[in-house]
C-alpha cells in the first residue's frame, strides 16, 4: 500500500548554517546540530529543520526555504502534482534506491520531492543531532533533551523559578579549579536576574555556558548546569569540561540525578573533551551515587582520588 506524501524536513538556504540552526534550535527550545559538509538541523518533533549553505544571496529569485515531500514513487508523485497544478522544474536526480526532482506549485514557490528507499537522509539529519562535529558551544549553544528534562541556555526569565530553587547558592565549583565563584545567595527576583545576566555576559570570557535544568513536564527551570572546558593541565591529563550542577533538595534522588548525569554525556562532542569533572557537595550520598552509575570515580590531581570530585573518561 503507498504512503502518503509527508513532509521529510523544512530546507532553509543559509550563509551560516550552524549558527542558524543554532538560532532556530534555541528559539524553539529543541535539539540542533551540525557537521561540516552536511549543514545544520534542528530536530523539530514531527519534522526535521534543515539549514543547507548556498552561493546564492538573499534576494535571489531562488527561494531561501522550501518543503522537502517524501514519496514512495517519484515519478508518480511529480504525476499527481503537475495534474494539480505544479510544474517541474529540474531534471530527475536518481540513482538505485533514491532520488528527488525540484517543483513548483501553482504560485511558483519551489519544493522537492523526494524518494528514498532506506530512509538514510533522515537518519543522518538525525545523526547530526545526537554527535554534533565543529561547533563553538559557547556562541552556538545546543539544546539537549532527555524523557524529563532539556538542558537549554539560561534566560532572564527564569529568575522567578531559579529563586525559588535558591538554584544561585546550590551551584558549588570545584576546589583549585580555573572556575567563576559564586557570589552570595540571592534574595529576590532582581538580584536573580542580575546574576544570569553576570553568567551570560562573563560566558565568552571565561569559555564557559550556563545551562538552565528544565523540568519537561512542568516547563520550569529547575536547576542550573555550567559547563566550561579546558585544555589539558595540571587539573587533567585530557582535554577536559567542568560541570557545576545545582539542583532542589526536591530533585536530588537517585533517578533524577542519574538521567542528568546521562544527559550530560552529550558535552563531551559538543565542547569536544575527553573528560567531564564534576563535583560532589558534602553529605550528597545520591549525588554520588548517581554519579558513580553514570560513570564517574573519585578524582584529583596527580591521580589521586577525591572523594568530592569525581570523574569521567570518554569510552
Amino acid at each position: 500500500m503507498a504512503v502518503r506524501p509527508t513532509i521529510q524536513e523544512v530546507t532553509f538556504d543559509c550563509s551560516d548554517a550552524a549558527g542558524t540552526a543554532s538560532f532556530w534550535g534555541n528559539l524553539l527550545d529543541r535539539p540542533w546540530g551540525f557537521r561540516p559538509g552536511l549543514g545544520g538541523v534542528v530536530d523539530a518533533g514531527a519534522v526535521k529543520l534543515y539549514f543547507q549553505v548556498v552561493p546564492e544571496p538573499k534576494g535571489s529569485p531562488k527561494n531561501r526555504l522550501h518543503l522537502d515531500i517524501e514519496v514512495d514513487d517519484l515519478r508518480e508523485a511529480v504525476d499527481r502534482a503537475e495534474a494539480l497544478g505544479g510544474r517541474r522544474i529540474s531534471d530527475y536526480h536518481e540513482d538505485d534506491d533514491s532520488g528527488f526532482v525540484v517543483m513548483h506549485d501553482p504560485e511558483a514557490n519551489e519544493f522537492c520531492l523526494v524518494a528514498q528507499s532506506d530512509h538514510s537522509w533522515l537518519r543522518l539529519l538525525t545523526s547530526a543531532t545526537l554527535a554534533p562535529a565543529h561547533v563553538n558551544p559557547v556562541a552556538t549553544p545546543p539544546v539537549l533533551e532527555s524523557e524529563h528534562f532539556r538542558f537549554r541556555l539560561v534566560r532572564l526569565q527564569d529568575a522567578d523559578d531559579l529563586l525559588t530553587y535558591h538554584i544561585d547558592s546550590a551551584i558549588t565549583a570545584v576546589p583549585g579549579s580555573p572556575d567563576r565563584a559564586s557570589g552570595p545567595p540571592c534574595t529576590t527576583a532582581e538580584q536573580m536576574r542580575a546574576t544570569i545576566a553576570s553568567w551570560l555576559a562573563e560566558g565568552t570570557e571565561h569559555g564557559c555556558v550556563d545551562f538552565a535544568v528544565v523540568d519537561r513536564s512542568s516547563g520550569r527551570a529547575i536547576g542550573i548546569i555550567e559547563v566550561s572546558a579546558h585544555p589539558a593541565d595540571h587539573h587533567s591529563d585530557l582535554r577536559w569540561a567542568l560541570l557545576r550542577l545545582g539542583l532542589p533538595p526536591d530533585y536530588e534522588d537517585l533517578v533524577r540525578v542519574s538521567e542528568i548525569f546521562d544527559l550530560a554525556d552529550a558535552f563531551f562532542d559538543w565542547f569536544d573533551v575527553d573528560r567531564l569533572v564534576t563535583h560532589v557537595p558534602d553529605g550528597s550520598s545520591t549525588r554520588a551515587l548517581a554519579a558513580g552509575r553514570a560513570g564517574y570515580h573519585g578524582f584529583g590531581q596527580g591521580g589521586s582520588s577525591s572523594a568530592n570530585t569525581m570523574a569521567k573518561t570518554r569510552d
